[in-house]
């Protein structure tokens, strides 16, 4: 069965409450929206109290040309009918409203929202306040009037076709931002300088901790109604989730992603047991006070991808080198390279505005999310010998000497498939870091090296 988007959630409307329903018919999607009004209380000529109810609101439903999924440049077409339920509790169906206007946008935002204690006084005296920041970046927003002046019943319904497009890139934002460029900010924000390029489309994205700490990326159509004689206009939205398509290039090989390498200092070692003698407790003491124990170099190198995809396998090559031997007795065994731990990080930096801006108050306030997953490597350990892995035949990339030795070893991970991609704007910073322990163990011995990289997730096909 095909995957489908997920349905929408959240529906804006009025102060009444609300009953959504669903349905769906083949490819099409319907939403249907209808309020029902409390009951008031009206005081009569009489001095008595009645209850009385008022007409039902109107009936929104949304039927999409296609479920998507879509991405930067996805046409979002469909067809749209209002109209006025009848009441079945009233003797008589109250006649058609007047429609004044109705209009239809789409559009896509960036908001963020946190929290920040402030105290002040001491002991009995001192108190504590919750300050509120919020911001709300329109990425894009495109508007037209769907029809002027009708009459609306149960048997004259609205009925009207809307289309949109995503953009490619996000509207440029004002310049300057309301952030300060010189603030000491964790997060690697869209700053002055970028604000006067075109940014590319984040993807949908939702991080909600509480109803005042959040950071997303939606994007929705928006019905507006305004009917005669109502002072709040009728308003229902349907979010449609926006993601990446791969296009056919996307890459299958683990090999194409360019890597970063790490590499740890030389570490000295000296043992006896690098020239074959058998381990024992007095041959150790001996070791740490003999100026004429065999030692060698130990360096630790390590490479990760710079970049990956959503759900991809990607590479860890890992290598220990041996160096600088100080006799020539020197005779290195098989040793053990393996792959602790692996973790997956998400950091999500997000930054708000405080409403009413004051000397005495911060006037923007920055939060962070981490959330770690832990990732499984293939194989688990490997045991190499270094005599196989001496360069032979081309002489460029031989070693200077045989007084080296290498041991190289690869491994291989995947990252979930429903990770994010790396998304950057004026407020909102979302990456990723990959946590390695890679540990070799020579000769009894062990060498570990512990590496946090940086890696972009891109969408399929856009590797660098």
């Amino acid at each position: 069965m095909a995957n489908h988007p997920p349905e929408p959630t959240a529906f804006l409307g009025s102060a009444s409450m609300e009953r959504l329903l669903y349905t769906t018919t083949g490819t099409s999607r319907c939403i249907h929206r209808q309020d029902y009004s409390p009951f008031l209380l009206r005081r009569t000529w009489m001095g008595l109290f009645s209850l009385f109810q008022l007409p039902p609101d109107p009936v929104c439903s949304f039927n999409l040309d296609s479920r998507g999924p879509f991405g930067p440049g996805s046409p979002v077409s469909g067809a749209l009918t209002l109209l006025i339920p009848p009441d079945p509790k009233a003797k008589t169906q109250p006649p058609p409203r007047q429609l004044k206007a109705a209009a239809i946008t789409f559009y896509g935002r960036a908001a963020t929202a946190n929290t920040r204690e402030e105290s002040s006084g001491t002991g009995d005296q001192r108190r504590t306040r919750t300050i509120y920041y919020e911001d709300d970046v329109c990425l894009f927003r495109h508007c037209y009037v769907l029809i002027t002046n009708i009459s609306v019943d149960e048997t004259k319904p609205l009925e009207s076709r809307f289309g949109f497009s995503f953009p490619w890139t996000a509207d440029p934002l004002p310049i300057p931002t309301p952030y300060e460029e010189r603030r000491s900010v964790q997060g690697n924000y869209v700053g002055h300088a970028e604000a006067r390029q075109q940014q590319p489309l984040p993807p949908s994205f939702r991080m909600e901790i509480s109803s005042s700490t959040y950071a997303i990326f939606e994007y929705n159509i928006e019905l507006v109604c305004h009917f005669e004689g109502e002072k709040t206009p009728f308003t229902v939205t349907l979010p449609i989730p926006l993601g990446y398509l791969p296009p056919p290039s996307y890459p299958s090989s683990v090999g194409s992603q360019p890597s970063a390498e790490y590499v740890k200092a030389p570490r000295r070692y000296s043992s006896s047991r690098l020239i074959g003698t058998e381990k024992s407790i007095s041959r150790s003491f001996r070791d740490k006070f003999s100026s004429n124990t065999p030692a060698v170099d130990v360096v630790l190198k390590v490479a990760l991808p710079a970049t990956l995809t959503p759900g991809s396998a990607f590479p860890i090559y890992a290598c220990m080198e041996v160096l600088n031997p100080s006799t020539s007795e020197v005779s290195l065994p098989v040793a053990e390279l393996n792959v602790k731990s692996l973790r997956w990080h998400r950091q999500v930096f997000f930054r708000a505005l405080r409403n009413q801006h004051r000397r005495s108050h911060m006037g923007e306030h920055e939060d962070s999310r981490t959330t770690t997953t832990s990732l499984n490597t293939l194989p688990e350990n490997q045991w190499i010998d270094p005599r196989e892995n001496i360069p032979t035949g081309d002489k460029s990339i031989a070693p200077k000497s045989d007084r080296s030795w290498y041991y190289p070893a690869t491994f291989e991970a995947r990252i979930p498939g429903d990770t994010d991609l790396s998304i950057r704007t004026r407020n909102i910073d979302c990456g990723y870091a990959a946590e390695l322990k890679f540990v070799a163990e020579l000769c009894g011995k062990e060498f570990e090296f512990k590496v946090e990289a940086g890696v972009l997730i891109l969408p399929g096909g856009t590797m660098i």
